[in-house]
């Protein structure tokens, strides 16, 4: 995830999961950069991961979560961040050339709020949907069944394209969504009533035609 304009550690934000498979977290002000990243091995192929980045410019702080649990924090500037009329990038970056490669592995949603959401915030929006606020500004499901553009569900209406254009193999490929944990179905209550005596068996003839 990238909003910058290419430079290394000069980015609005940058989001990175690095070959360690630890996630990095780079936010950028006229002053400097500031840099947060987790352990190596918090990212491993083949698992599903809900993954938090929140800057809170007026408490000085930046973290990451992943599952729920804050695994990085750190100080951050209080002055604005930088600001870059670039595309933002998800699963690549505009500072390629500095050895950052593409995204490889599915994404499932993304929202961007422009407010520092909080433990429990953050906890129920990955429980259900991100509810309309003004303050979400970016919510993309990438659940279109066909076509190229990703729709933005937040009242902003950012709508994205997959894929660079011009750019040949660039485009990221749909995918089945699929059940990713199993229902609890012992603890599901039943809505119906169940029947005293149990059902009445009967034969009848090769003939038989109905009821009349």
């Amino acid at each position: 995830l990238d909003k910058s304009d290419g430079t290394a550690n000069k980015g609005t934000y940058t989001l990175l999961v690095l070959p360690s498979g630890a996630l990095q977290l780079v936010i950028a002000n006229p002053d400097g950069a500031d840099v947060i990243e987790t352990d190596a091995g918090v990212i491993t192929s083949g698992n599903w991961y809900e993954v938090s980045a929140v800057v809170d410019r007026d408490a000085k702080s930046m973290s990451l979560r992943v599952n729920g649990t804050e695994l990085a924090s750190g100080l951050a500037g209080t002055a604005p961040s930088l600001v870059f009329d670039g595309e933002l990038l998800l699963g690549n970056a505009a500072q390629g050339a500095s050895g950052v490669s593409g995204f490889d592995g599915q994404l499932e949603m993304l929202a961007i709020w422009n407010e520092a959401r909080t433990a429990a915030q953050l906890a129920a929006d990955f429980a259900g949907n991100p509810t309309l606020e003004d303050t979400l500004v970016g919510w993309w499901r990438f659940d279109e069944k066909s076509g190229d553009v990703v729709v933005d569900s937040s009242k902003a209406e950012n709508n994205g394209v997959l894929g660079y254009e011009g750019v040949a193999g660039s485009l990221p490929v749909r995918v089945q969504g699929q059940l990713r944990d199993f229902p609890d179905l012992a603890g599901l209550t039943p809505t119906h009533s169940r029947l005293e005596g149990g059902p009445t068996i009967f034969e009848v003839g090769s003939d038989f035609a109905g009821f009349d």
